[in-house]
């Protein structure tokens, strides 16, 4: 099970990677659709892809895949942390508990 959970998490992390240049992209198209863009902006919307506001009209196809991306790429987080925590908690070693003293009984004199 713990092996399952790693997988998921390297999993999630490709995914993320994936999200996230795809974000970038269609951004950044999304972007050029309305008019030239900078490559100031380029740079910003590749570092942040949540920067990208070509969304905003309905009939833009990049805006549209840029913003499904972005909720792949939030998505693609949440997974890799759930599956980070059942792994953590599956491989988690308990401490052994403490050796007591050994004491010996009080001899009657």
């Amino acid at each position: 099970m713990a092996t399952a959970s790693l997988i998921l998490i390297l999993v999630s992390l490709a995914v993320f990677a994936g999200s996230w240049a795809i974000a970038a992209r269609e951004g950044i198209r999304a972007e050029a659709s309305r008019g030239a863009v900078s490559a100031a902006r380029a740079v910003l919307i590749c570092l942040w892809p949540f920067a990208a506001r070509g969304g905003l009209d309905p009939d833009n196809a990049h805006g549209r895949r840029a913003g499904k991306a972005q909720i792949a790429l939030i998505a693609s987080v949440m997974v890799a942390v759930a599956a980070a925590s059942v792994y953590t908690n599956l491989t988690h070693v308990r401490p052994g508990k403490a050796a007591s003293a050994v004491v010996q009984a009080p001899t009657q004199s």
